[in-house]
């Protein structure tokens, strides 16, 4: 078929798979927006505002009635939101916001993606101070006095009202405003298209990351190689590519998880040392470890960020 075919076959899968995780993740919102205010939209804001978006993120029909479907039917299923917290490079934070069914699962899914973005997780409420949460609304096709006007019929307080450099109008308020500000804005313009629709997590400052070679020593038991829990040490050098990027060549030693490795866990970032890492790691506990028992198998390999 050659490459160009290839190329195509490719960037085919990547697509249907972006799609697949943004159907469930609809599903799982909408499903619970249904249970939480019932199945029906015109008596549940939430789940007529979630619905909207969905839509226009070009969600199938289909996908929004069976998550409907599953509260009208009775179907249990529970999902919980999950907030992580980290440390990135540079002085950077983290946020990664998680709705699932099963905590373990998602720990074991979220710690690698955290340490292949030079990132190190954090305990709850580490960073989440450094942010305001807030409902954002953009759009076109009404002034400044007008959306005032609108907002204080609705008896929403508005934190800000801004006209952008393409003439369309971003309101931000509080999170428990969305659906009012959203409300009296259609109110006043029926037809109205909202460009931005969400509540956003945003930063109070931000950081410039310059690029760097860094080198990281992780240990812990994971299900990273299989669906079987392996304790492993490795050593991860990551370097940055012409495309803004990272490179990643890992060294991972596994072991049989016991006990006695059990009590070993960390994720240390040579920038985060006082002295070389190497030197680091040679005096650790769990160096020392791995030196006097036998390892079940080496992975070397290298991969991109």
């Amino acid at each position: 078929m050659g490459r160009a075919h290839e190329v195509r076959k490719a960037a085919m899968a990547k697509t249907a798979a972006k799609k697949t995780k943004l159907y469930s993740y609809y599903g799982k919102e909408i499903y619970l927006a249904a249970k939480a205010g019932g199945p029906e939209p015109d008596g549940n804001l939430s789940l007529r505002r979630l619905i909207e978006k969905a839509k226009k993120d070009q969600v199938p029909g289909d996908v929004i009635k069976r998550a409907i479907d599953k509260v009208k039917n009775g179907a249990v299923e529970d999902y919980e939101s999950v907030q992580f917290e980290g440390f990135g490079p540079s002085g950077s934070t983290v946020i990664v916001k998680c709705l699932t069914d099963n905590i373990n699962r998602t720990i074991s899914q979220v710690r690698p993606a955290f340490t292949k973005s030079k990132a190190k997780l954090g305990a709850e409420g580490s960073v989440s101070y450094l942010y305001d949460v807030e409902s954002v609304v953009q759009f076109k096709g009404m002034d400044e006095e007008t959306a005032i006007d609108a907002l204080i019929e609705g008896e929403v307080d508005p934190k800000d009202i801004v006209t952008l450099e393409d003439g369309s109008l971003k309101i931000t308020g509080e999170p428990t405003d969305y659906n009012a500000i959203k409300t009296a804005i259609e109110n006043k313009l029926p037809d109205v298209e909202f460009d931005v629709d969400e509540i956003q997590t945003k930063p109070q400052e931000t950081v410039e990351l310059e690029g760097e070679d860094m080198v990281l020593f992780e240990t812990g038991t994971f299900t990273e190689f299989s669906k079987e829990p392996f304790f492993q040490i490795s050593l991860v050098r990551q370097f940055s590519n012409s495309d803004e990027e990272f490179y990643q060549i890992h060294v991972v030693i596994l072991y049989k998880p016991t006990a006695e490795n059990k009590i070993f866990s960390e994720t240390t970032w040579d920038e985060d040392l006082d002295e070389n890492i190497f030197d680091y790691i040679r005096k650790s506990a769990s160096f020392a470890y791995a030196r006097n028992h036998e390892y079940i198998e080496v992975k070397i390999y290298m991969d991109e960020t």
